[in-house]
């Protein structure tokens, strides 16, 4: 295995090219993803009033920006909200407490579905995701009071159904799938009485989960909640990373919504996003975090059985606000994306 020679080896931990596109103003929510259906990948990314678009070339070159709907974000998360095989935008607005649903075209251009949704509370953090089983995406809301579940019916209109009521304001949120049944399941951190605590609901495969379970962390102050498959197992585990130990733990599971210890790795200043994925092919899941303090992500290769390598560390222009992944250029192995509060948005491309 030997960086930099063209050839993607499994378990070959390479990023070494960056691309720094200059947001000038400020940049929620940075994703890969071909909005042209063209096959290539392409960089979409928020800025105080609207959608940006740089369509790529397969190559991990991006041309210039290209402006679209009008929308005002704080943050964002791509999906097939309407099923129809098209990229959709789900984004909101911690300012005004809505959703807006902007519909990819399939061409380059979104769409923006009227009204907007209202949320039940400010929102801070959304995700797109197929809760139920069915062709469309829906989209999960984390707010100061609640977890909002918008289901998706096909048409671009999720509609607000179950909530999870919260006793502060939420600060974290993922999915995983810890009970065996194929089915998502939520994982939350939220600040009740001044108390950072960590739960659990398991999901039923129709939109609604179960009751809040605790899970004992390490540290005061979890963040960036996580699942997969770490170890090889077919169980689900639990990844988190705890912003003033500045400390990354990984946490395997029994398949019946329990966890094992968990078992830290240093991380740099702030930690604050993680992503599970596969970043070397090898089939063994690994976690990228990024880090408000230390300017960085750092990549963790995974060992298969739940262990984890020291870090590869990759220095930003600024701290990680929002994390994603896609396939920018040909090699197939996943390249990462990042926004900052310095207004960029940063690609850091795989260099077999």
């Amino acid at each position: 295995m030997v960086c930099g020679d063209g050839i993607s080896a499994p378990g070959e931990l390479c990023f070494d090219d960056v691309v720094l596109i200059e947001g000038n103003d400020v940049t929620y929510s940075a994703r890969l993803i071909d909005v042209d259906s063209d096959d290539d990948t392409d960089v979409v990314y928020m800025i105080g009033d609207q959608v940006v678009t740089h369509l790529g070339t397969g190559e991990g070159v991006f041309g210039p920006a290209l402006f679209g709907v009008t929308v005002s974000p704080t943050n964002g998360e791509a999906g097939d909200i309407d099923g129809d095989g098209r990229t959709d935008l789900a984004i909101i607005n911690v300012y005004d407490n809505t959703l807006a649903i902007a519909l990819g075209d399939g061409v380059g251009d979104f769409t923006l579905q009227e009204p907007l949704q209202g949320t039940s509370a400010a929102p801070v953090q959304v995700m797109v995701a197929d809760l139920d089983g069915d062709v469309d995406d829906d989209v999960l809301i984390a707010t100061n009071t609640s977890i909002d579940v918008f289901r998706s019916d096909g048409d671009g209109t999720p509609v607000a159904g179950f909530g999870v009521g919260l006793n502060g304001p939420a600060l974290a949120l993922g999915l995983g799938e810890f009970d065996g049944d194929g089915d998502p399941d939520l994982i939350y951190v939220s600040d009740a009485f001044g108390n950072q605590e960590l739960f659990i609901r398991l999901g039923a495969g129709d939109g609604t989960f179960g009751s809040s379970v605790p899970v004992e962390v390490d540290g005061a102050t979890p963040r960036a909640v996580a699942g997969g498959d770490l170890d090889g197992d077919g169980d689900g585990d639990l990844v988190y990373v705890d912003l003033d130990l500045e400390l990354l733990y990984v946490r395997l599971g029994n398949g019946a919504g329990g966890f094992a210890d968990a078992v830290g790795s240093a991380t740099d200043q702030g930690p604050q996003r993680t992503a599970v994925l596969d970043v070397t092919g090898d089939g063994d899941l690994d976690v990228v975090v990024g880090h408000a303090g230390g300017n960085s992500l750092w990549i963790y290769q995974g060992d298969g059985d739940g262990g984890l390598g020291q870090p590869l560390m990759i220095p930003l222009a600024g701290p990680v606000d929002s994390l994603g992944w896609g396939l920018a250029n040909a090699d197939a192995v996943p390249d990462l994306i990042t926004t900052d509060i310095n207004q960029h948005v940063t690609v850091v491309l795989s260099t077999p």
